[in-house]
Protein backbone atom coordinates (compact mmCIF):
# COMPACT_ATOMS: atom_id res chain seq x y z
CA UNK A 1 0.00 0.00 0.00
CA UNK A 2 1.23 3.27 -0.68
CA UNK A 3 1.85 6.20 1.85
CA UNK A 4 -0.76 7.88 -0.05
CA UNK A 5 -3.37 6.02 0.57
CA UNK A 6 -2.08 5.04 3.98
CA UNK A 7 -5.03 6.18 6.06
CA UNK A 8 -7.57 5.50 3.15
CA UNK A 9 -10.00 2.65 2.80
CA UNK A 10 -8.45 0.17 -0.08
CA UNK A 11 -9.72 -2.85 -1.23
CA UNK A 12 -7.29 -5.70 -0.09
CA UNK A 13 -8.83 -8.81 -1.59
CA UNK A 14 -11.36 -9.64 -3.64
CA UNK A 15 -13.70 -13.54 -3.59
CA UNK A 16 -16.99 -14.34 -5.80
CA UNK A 17 -20.08 -16.00 -5.60
CA UNK A 18 -22.34 -16.56 -8.28
CA UNK A 19 -23.93 -13.31 -7.36
CA UNK A 20 -21.65 -10.76 -5.36
CA UNK A 21 -18.31 -9.88 -5.31
CA UNK A 22 -16.92 -10.01 -1.65
CA UNK A 23 -14.35 -6.90 -1.64
CA UNK A 24 -12.62 -6.87 1.50
CA UNK A 25 -10.90 -4.03 2.33
CA UNK A 26 -8.03 -2.99 4.56
CA UNK A 27 -9.89 -2.04 7.75
CA UNK A 28 -11.74 -5.29 7.84
CA UNK A 29 -15.04 -4.34 6.23
CA UNK A 30 -15.99 -6.83 3.75
CA UNK A 31 -18.41 -5.31 1.22
CA UNK A 32 -21.13 -7.57 -1.01
CA UNK A 33 -20.87 -6.13 -4.62
CA UNK A 34 -24.02 -7.11 -6.23
CA UNK A 35 -23.37 -7.67 -10.10
CA UNK A 36 -26.73 -5.73 -11.20
CA UNK A 37 -24.30 -2.93 -9.69
CA UNK A 38 -22.85 -2.04 -12.78
CA UNK A 39 -24.30 -3.25 -16.02
CA UNK A 40 -21.25 -4.28 -17.16
CA UNK A 41 -20.78 -6.42 -14.47
CA UNK A 42 -24.75 -8.24 -14.70
CA UNK A 43 -24.19 -8.95 -18.07
CA UNK A 44 -20.30 -10.51 -17.76
CA UNK A 45 -19.18 -14.24 -17.95
CA UNK A 46 -17.96 -15.48 -14.62
CA UNK A 47 -14.11 -15.31 -16.26
CA UNK A 48 -14.92 -11.82 -17.14
CA UNK A 49 -15.80 -11.14 -13.78
CA UNK A 50 -13.18 -13.12 -11.70
CA UNK A 51 -10.57 -11.63 -13.87
CA UNK A 52 -10.25 -8.51 -12.21
CA UNK A 53 -6.73 -5.99 -11.28
CA UNK A 54 -6.32 -3.68 -8.11
CA UNK A 55 -5.37 -0.17 -9.54
CA UNK A 56 -4.16 2.76 -7.57
CA UNK A 57 -2.62 0.54 -4.73
CA UNK A 58 -6.74 -1.03 -4.09
CA UNK A 59 -8.44 2.69 -4.34
CA UNK A 60 -10.16 0.99 -7.56
CA UNK A 61 -11.00 -2.40 -9.30
CA UNK A 62 -10.37 -3.02 -12.95
CA UNK A 63 -12.18 -5.51 -15.41
CA UNK A 64 -9.73 -5.98 -18.38
CA UNK A 65 -12.09 -8.06 -20.27
CA UNK A 66 -15.24 -5.81 -20.11
CA UNK A 67 -13.36 -2.97 -19.69
CA UNK A 68 -14.79 -1.90 -16.24
CA UNK A 69 -13.96 0.32 -13.46
CA UNK A 70 -15.21 0.42 -10.00
CA UNK A 71 -13.79 2.73 -7.33
CA UNK A 72 -13.93 1.63 -3.64
CA UNK A 73 -15.09 4.84 -2.72
CA UNK A 74 -18.17 4.38 -4.84
CA UNK A 75 -18.60 1.07 -3.48
CA UNK A 76 -18.39 1.88 0.07
CA UNK A 77 -20.60 5.10 -0.51
CA UNK A 78 -23.08 3.01 -2.29
CA UNK A 79 -23.22 -0.23 -0.05
CA UNK A 80 -21.27 -0.26 3.06
CA UNK A 81 -24.66 0.75 4.86
CA UNK A 82 -26.57 -1.83 3.86
CA UNK A 83 -23.73 -4.26 4.59
CA UNK A 84 -21.42 -2.79 7.18
CA UNK A 85 -19.43 -5.86 9.12
CA UNK A 86 -19.68 -6.69 12.78
CA UNK A 87 -16.50 -7.96 14.45
CA UNK A 88 -17.10 -11.11 15.84
CA UNK A 89 -14.79 -13.44 18.03
CA UNK A 90 -15.42 -17.17 18.13
CA UNK A 91 -13.34 -20.09 19.20
CA UNK A 92 -12.19 -22.93 17.37
CA UNK A 93 -10.14 -25.80 17.62
CA UNK A 94 -6.85 -25.34 16.05
CA UNK A 95 -7.08 -28.25 13.62
CA UNK A 96 -10.56 -25.89 11.79
CA UNK A 97 -8.70 -22.73 12.23
CA UNK A 98 -6.13 -24.26 10.39
CA UNK A 99 -8.15 -26.07 7.90
CA UNK A 100 -9.51 -22.63 7.38
CA UNK A 101 -6.37 -20.48 6.61
CA UNK A 102 -5.30 -23.60 4.44
CA UNK A 103 -8.57 -23.32 2.53
CA UNK A 104 -8.54 -19.20 2.46
CA UNK A 105 -5.04 -19.24 1.32
CA UNK A 106 -5.63 -21.91 -1.58
CA UNK A 107 -7.97 -19.74 -2.59
CA UNK A 108 -6.34 -16.52 -2.15
CA UNK A 109 -8.52 -15.15 -0.42
CA UNK A 110 -8.36 -13.55 3.40
CA UNK A 111 -9.42 -15.86 6.18
CA UNK A 112 -12.15 -13.12 6.75
CA UNK A 113 -13.30 -12.91 3.48
CA UNK A 114 -13.16 -16.69 3.41
CA UNK A 115 -15.78 -17.14 6.14
CA UNK A 116 -18.04 -14.48 4.42
CA UNK A 117 -17.91 -16.17 1.36
CA UNK A 118 -18.61 -19.34 2.79
CA UNK A 119 -21.89 -17.96 5.13
CA UNK A 120 -23.25 -16.14 2.39
CA UNK A 121 -22.86 -19.35 -0.21
CA UNK A 122 -24.80 -21.12 2.70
Amino acid sequence: MSAKNKNRRVAVSIAFNDEKAFVELNDGLIIGVPFTYAKKLANASKVERESVEFIGGGVGLHFPLIDEDLSVDGIVRDLAPTNEAIRVNISLPKPALNELDRKAKAAGMSRSAFIAKLAVSA
